[in-house]
């Protein structure tokens, strides 16, 4: 009502440069206890004077009462809360925020945390920084609206403040509201019973859903073995100072899963503690470094059995940071005894006794992803796309091998789990360091018609690549037009199975976390076997997308949209 009166807060900081080139901690940011303090200027800022109130934190001044002024710290709180509830909060003045008009009217220990388990979690800084914004509802004044790492919101002025990101069901568990930071990797509906669903990603490991997607619960190997269970996961410990509660607390990356199609408690899965390799290799003693391996369920993922890879029968008992992608299955071999595929580091593993033991039958080290179509093997990665028939393998593609093929300007990083690091050891002409780990191009997803075995979908992620078909089992090529959706960041595609002429197809320019969409075209789908493409993104946050499959029944297409989680959208 009068934009001559503006406040101001501070609090005390460093500069950015952090005490050494590690510290990048708020403790590098944020001085003595983040003491701050608010000022008023009468002037629009000309001048502001001496504090009003020898505190920090986000202002609210009152639309239909301007003298009513509310602070609201919380840019402080990861030192202020563990040294007095009054120390942070809320306070109130109602005369303006004249000096001696303040009152602290919310306590930080009343307020809501949600599945964040502590308020420290619920609503200190990110390790993006700190919050230092609230958004005011501009109908309902009272309403206040923040986020970090959980989106926080007030419903009485900032007296008190309240998950949003989750509710509680029951009395142990919890619903996502769906404003979540999630980065899948893996979706699989089962064929058989399409309310069973699993999902797998970064750090939130293995997920199932036994009712079609209303609920949700979090499988993980060897959760009631921790000795073993901190190979594979990160977080769970045995200290004894950690509540009981606590102790199997963790995340676990799992990049690939596959369920049975006509048994949908059996499911097959990779499970990784560690997202970079570097990370992984740890100790010289390779027995003690982090662990990945594959894993076979028959309980719906209640409990795993750790299954053995072998090259040339051997044991390969020092693989214990393996890459695993690109699940697949022979559907006319037998239940319990069935033939998978799956690729262990770029090469080829086989096993013919329903997933306990795995055999590398084909070593290449650039191959990523595996699909089965009749009794032909088809695998794809940066090394192209490769055919194995009458047992031989051959490179496939023709006229656009080299194209299906990892070359050109490398991508920004994907599913690898590894880092874009720079080489500083090693410099190029122009003494720039070197990108020693890139993201890969080429192949990244196969899929075969479910009726015609002969037709064969090929998905290939980079920089003037795209979407091939064969409809003679891979002896010829063509590379299929997307029109307006034509993307270097090809994800995912799938086949209706009850009309195989609807395809879905998904791009998405981010992976491991949201940020621009850049030229992301989100997910679209063609009704004439790829003749021509329409948008499927209405509805979606973001144009992200990444795994996409339809269930047997071809009423739903399922999605990972990263950032955002799993979503599905009914097909009319």
């Amino acid at each position: 009502n009068n934009t001559n009166i503006i406040y101001m807060s501070t609090f005390s900081a460093k500069p950015c440069q952090p005490v050494d080139e590690d510290d990048f901690s708020m403790d590098a940011y944020v001085l003595n206890n983040g003491a701050g303090k608010l000022y008023k200027s009468l002037d629009r800022g000309d001048s502001f004077g001496s504090e009003v109130f020898n505190q920090t934190g986000i202002i609210s001044v009152d639309k239909e009462n301007p003298n009513l002024i509310r602070l609201v710290n919380i840019l402080t709180f990861q030192h202020a809360y563990w040294q007095d509830d009054l120390a942070t909060g809320t306070w109130q003045s109602t005369q303006g925020g004249i000096s001696g008009s303040w009152h602290h009217i919310g306590s930080v220990s009343d307020w809501d945390v949600g599945y964040a388990i502590n308020p420290y979690a619920a609503f200190a800084y990110s390790f993006n920084g700190l919050s230092k914004t609230l958004t005011k509802d501009i109908f309902h004044p009272e309403r206040l609206y923040g986020t970090n790492g959980w989106t926080m919101g007030s419903f009485d002025g900032g007296i008190t403040f309240h998950s949003l990101s989750t509710q509680k069901v029951g009395t142990d568990g919890w619903l996502s509201t769906g404003m979540d930071n999630i980065n899948g990797n893996a979706l699989d509906v089962n064929d058989h019973n399409p309310n069973v669903i699993y999902m797998g990603g970064y750090d939130i490991g293995l997920w199932a859903s036994l009712d079609r997607g209303l609920s949700w619960k979090r499988r993980y190997p060897f959760k009631d073995d921790l000795i073993r269970q901190n190979r594979y996961t990160w977080g769970a410990t045995e200290d004894a100072n950690t509540p009981a509660s606590l102790k199997d607390i963790g995340g676990t990356n799992v990049v690939t899963l596959l369920s049975d199609p006509t048994d949908e408690c059996v499911v097959w899965s990779s499970f990784a503690k560690a997202q970079a390799l570097s990370d992984a290799m740890t100790y010289a003693d390779a027995s003690q470094n982090d662990r990945s391996g594959m894993f076979r369920s028959d309980d719906f993922g209640e409990t795993w059995t750790l299954s053995e890879i072998r090259k040339n029968g051997q044991a390969m008992s020092t693989y214990y940071h393996a890459r695993f992608y690109g699940l697949s299955l022979d559907k006319s071999t037998p239940v319990g005894t069935r033939t998978l595929y799956v690729t262990v580091d770029g090469d080829v593993a086989k096993s013919t006794d329903d997933g306990y033991i795995w055999n590398i039958i084909h070593e290449d080290g650039g191959l990523k992803y595996t699909a089965v179509a009749g009794d032909v093997l088809y695998a794809g990665g940066e090394s192209g796309l490769w055919r194995f028939k009458d047992g031989t393998w051959t490179q496939m593609g023709g006229a656009y091998q080299t194209e299906m093929m990892g070359v050109g300007t490398p991508m920004r990083v994907d599913i690898l789990p590894t880092w874009n690091d720079e080489d500083w050891d090693h410099l190029d002409a122009n003494g720039d360091p070197t990108i020693t780990m890139y993201a890969w191009n080429g192949v990244h997803d196969i899929k075969v018609d479910p009726n015609n075995p002969d037709i064969v979908y090929v998905v290939v992620y980079g920089e003037g690549k795209g979407l091939f078909k064969t409809v003679n089992g891979g002896d010829s090529w063509t590379k299929i037009s997307l029109g307006a959706f034509e993307s270097q960041y090809l994800r995912s595609i799938t086949i209706n199975p009850t009309n195989t002429n609807m395809l879905f197809v998904s791009s998405s320019q981010n992976i491991h976390s949201g940020g621009d969409g850049g030229t992301s075209t989100g997910i679209f789908y063609s009704l004439n076997g790829g003749a021509t493409w329409q948008d499927a993104s209405d509805g979606m946050a973001w144009k992200y997308g990444a795994k996409i499959e339809i269930d047997s029944m071809g009423e739903r297409v399922w999605a990972w949209s990263p950032g955002t989680g799993v979503q599905y959208a009914p097909l009319r």
